[in-house]
C-alpha cells in the first residue's frame, strides 16, 4: 500500500499537466488569436524548461562527509556534517540530500532541503549516537533534484566511504576484582600454594620472609638460600575474552555483555594502574599489555571483536604456561573450551575467576569447583555507569 499511493500520486500531477495542455490548446484552437496561442506555446516551454532543469542540474555535484569523532565510545553521540559541491552557474529549483545511516547509529534528522541558491557549496548537519561497538561503515548520499511542478524527480547516488570505530561501553567495576591491585593478589595466591607450588631455590635476598627460606638446603651449601615459588614466575593478571559462535538475538546480547564487561575490568585496573594482559581472539589469538599508553590500542582490540562463525574455529590460548597470577576468563556462555581452558589453568596453580554473561548451569558450577575456579558476576558502582577518561 505505501508504493501503491506515490505512484497514484504522481500519476495524477502528470493528468493534471496534460489536462492544462489540453484546456489551452483547445482554447488555442476555438479561440484563436495571438493571445490563446501565447497562452499555449508558454506553457508549454515553462513545462518543458522545467523538466530539462531537473534533469541537468544534477551534473558534476559532488560531495563529502566529516564527523567529528572517528573514535569513540557506544552510546556516545557525535556530529556529522555533509557538504554538497556543485558548479556556480548550474541552475536547480530545490535539492533534497538524505544521508545513508548505518542501521546501529540513531540519527533523527539526516535529511535536508535547498532551494534555489548561486553558492558553489550547500551545507547540513545532524547530530548522531553510536548504539552499538564495531567498525561502523557510513554509505551513499543521495541527492535528489525536483521540477518545479513534482513531476520529475531526478536522483543521483554518490558514494562517499567513512568509517567510524565504536568502542564496547565500559564502567567502573565496583569492589572486589575491579580494584584489587597485583601485588595483594599475588600475595594472596602464594600463600595458598606455597605449601605445594615450589618450583626451585635461589640466594636469599634482603626483605624475603623467614617462613619462605629453605633451612634445609642452607645448613647444606653454607648460607641462605629462598623457596622460589611458581607464582613468583608472573604476578601479572591475565584477562581473556573467550570467543563464542552466535545464532540467535539472545546469544548476541551475551557475546555484547561480553564484550563490555572485558573493558569495562581492563578500565577499572587501568585506572588502578594495575597493569593487564588482555587477550582476545579477532581471527587468532592476541596479546595486548595494558596500561594508561596502550589503553586506546585495547578498546580498538575490543571494537573489532566477532563472534566466531563455526565452533571448530575455536582453539585454546597458546603459551597457557606462561601465565601465573591471576587469570580473569570473560565468555559470553559456558562451552566446552571453557571448561578446557580452566581445567589446564588449574594445572598452573592460578587463581581463576570466570564470569558468564549467560547463566551458569549447576553441573558448570560443580566442574568450577572441582577445579577452584570462582564464579563472579561484575557489579558497577552506582552514578558511575559512564566510564572517565583515562589518559
Amino acid at each position: 500500500m505505501k508504493r501503491v499511493k506515490p505512484f497514484v500520486y504522481f500519476a495524477f500531477r502528470w493528468l493534471i499537466v496534460l489536462f492544462i495542455l489540453a484546456a489551452t490548446f483547445v482554447f488555442g484552437m476555438f479561440q484563436g488569436g495571438f493571445v490563446s496561442w501565447f497562452l499555449f506555446y508558454s506553457v508549454v516551454i515553462v513545462f518543458i524548461c522545467s523538466c530539462l532543469v531537473s534533469c541537468l542540474s544534477l551534473f558534476g555535484v559532488k560531495a563529502t562527509r566529516h564527523i567529528s569523532k572517528q573514535e569513540l565510545r557506544a552510546g556516545e553521540e557525535f556530529n556529522v556534517e555533509i557538504t554538497i559541491s556543485r558548479p556556480w552557474l548550474l541552475p536547480f529549483f530545490y535539492y533534497e540530500a538524505s544521508d545513508d545511516v548505518p542501521a546501529s547509529i540513531l540519527a533523527e534528522r539526516h535529511e535536508a532541503i535547498f532551494f534555489f541558491t548561486l553558492k558553489k557549496e550547500l551545507r547540513f548537519s545532524y547530530e548522531a549516537k553510536a548504539l552499538q561497538r564495531g567498525e561502523q561503515q557510513f554509505g551513499k548520499l543521495v541527492v535528489t533534484a525536483n521540477d518545479l511542478f513534482g513531476l520529475i524527480r531526478v536522483k543521483k547516488r554518490i558514494p562517499i566511504q567513512t568509517e567510524l570505530l565504536v568502542y564496547p561501553a565500559y564502567h567502573y567495576v565496583k569492589h572486589g576484582l575491579g580494584t584489587i591491585g597485583v601485588s595483594h593478589v599475588a600475595k594472596q595466591l602464594k600463600k595458598n600454594h606455597e605449601d605445594h607450588a615450589v618450583s626451585g631455590v635461589r640466594p636469599y635476598v634482603a626483605g624475603d620472609r623467614m617462613a619462605q627460606i629453605d633451612w634445609k638446603r642452607s645448613a647444606g651449601v653454607g648460607g641462605l638460600v629462598t623457596k622460589e615459588f611458581e607464582t613468583d614466575q608472573s604476578e601479572e593478571i591475565s584477562l581473556f575474552l573467550l570467543p563464542s559462535v552466535v545464532e540467535t538475538e539472545l546469544e548476541k546480547e551475551w557475546f555484547e555483555e561480553s564484550v563490555s564487561w572485558a573493558a569495562s575490568l581492563a578500565a577499572t585496573f587501568v585506572s588502578a594502574r594495575t597493569e593487564v594482559g588482555l587477550h582476545t581472539y579477532p581471527n587468532c589469538w592476541n596479546q595486548l599489555q595494558l596500561n594508561e599508553r596502550t589503553w586506546k590500542s585495547g578498546l580498538r582490540l575490543l571494537a573489532k571483536v566477532k563472534p566466531l562463525k563455526t565452533k571448530k574455529q575455536a582453539h585454546l590460548p597458546p603459551n597457557l604456561q606462561l601465565l601465573g597470577g591471576v587469570t580473569l576468563l570473560i565468555t559470553p556462555q559456558i562451552e566446552e573450551n571453557t571448561i578446557r581452558l580452566v581445567r589446564q589453568l588449574e594445572k598452573r596453580k592460578t587463581l581463576v575467576f570466570v564470569a558468564s554473561a549467560a547463566p551458569v548451569g549447576e553441573w558448570e558450577q560443580e566442574q568450577f569447583k572441582r577445579l577452584k575456579a570462582q564464579l563472579f558476576h561484575p557489579q558497577f558502582e552506582e552514578g558511575k555507569r559512564q566510564s572517565a577518561e583515562i589518559a
